[in-house]
């Protein structure tokens, strides 16, 4: 389908981050300088006023009293977050800023409320099936079941650190087509452009419940609602495990490349960035030979 919500321009995506990175930054210094949550989250309030945090956090006249409530709550939530989740409270404000700009084009869609509606979801395709099929040029691992398969996978991480990312695997392998094709396409820029001998893309996360998604909160992972993971638009890549390789630089270029051209919002989050598709540019990532039974 072809979303109908006000699609931005190419030009607002890397302008827009350019705003919120400053307005961080300058909270950032206020949380520096010992002044307290509230002040801090003034000063972000204020900066963020700028001709791209206006069109996205101004869309609704009540989304800026939320946005600043909820990164308030990241500030002082006492949550232990997992390694590979950002290091600081700073960090996962601007990840929840940023992600602003996915509410924007994809909140009028209907999220994926649980386990049942992923699984009965007509728009959304089986990775294994699509893998078995040749269709897949990325890589993705599955969540293993019960403690003896998470104790092996976790084992196997270990003494093999260069065959997979250090990532528990997906718990829902299905994806909208679309979504497929651009990660294909990435793929095969990275191919293209990495050292010889680096691995396939590797995607840590596609589809998510919001269930699943607050049960990934509870464990320490950065995980925000609302998230374009439970509308079927968003994905998280690898990219710390890319450093093994010396492609890590070839990804983020590549990454950033489809943020400047407005294709995707592009957000680093720690051991993974996060991706989401543009709605205006759906249509060119329709391929019929991804939507066979």
């Amino acid at each position: 389908m072809v979303a109908t919500s006000r699609p931005a321009h190419p030009a607002l995506v890397s302008a827009y981050h350019s705003e919120v990175d400053a307005a961080v930054e300058a909270m950032t210094a206020a949380l520096d300088a010992g002044n307290d949550n509230a002040t801090a989250l003034d000063v972000l309030g204020g900066e963020l006023h700028g001709p791209a945090a206006r069109q996205v956090i101004d869309r609704a006249a009540e989304t800026r009293g939320a946005l600043l409530a909820a990164a308030r709550q990241e500030l002082e939530d006492p949550k232990l977050r997992l390694p590979s989740s950002p290091k600081s409270r700073s960090a996962l404000v601007r990840i929840l800023v940023l992600h602003q700009l996915d509410a924007m084009w994809w909140s009028h869609v209907t999220p994926y409320a649980d386990e049942a509606a992923v699984e009965d979801a007509p728009d959304l395709v089986s990775l294994p099936r699509l893998d078995k099929a040749g269709a897949l040029r990325f890589r993705f691992a599955v969540q293993p079941e019960g403690l003896v398969g998470r104790g092996r996978d976790a084992a196997l991480r270990r003494l093999t650190p260069r065959r997979r990312p250090q990532v528990s695997g997906m718990k829902f392998l299905a994806a909208r087509p679309e979504i497929v094709a651009l990660l294909n396409e990435v793929a095969d820029l990275l191919q293209k452009e990495a050292p010889t001998g680096t691995p396939p893309l590797w995607v840590n996360s596609i589809v998510r419940s919001i269930e699943h998604q607050r049960h990934l909160s509870e464990l320490g992972y950065s995980a925000l609602l609302p998230s374009s993971h439970c509308l079927g638009w968003g994905a998280d890549v690898e990219m710390t495990w890319f450093e093994t390789f010396g492609a890590a630089e070839s990804l983020r270029g590549i990454l950033t490349d489809y943020r400047d051209r407005g294709v995707l919002n592009v957000i680093g989050e720690g051991q993974a960035w996060h991706l989401c598709l543009n709605p205006e540019h759906v249509a060119a990532y329709r391929d019929p030979s991804l939507t066979l039974p």
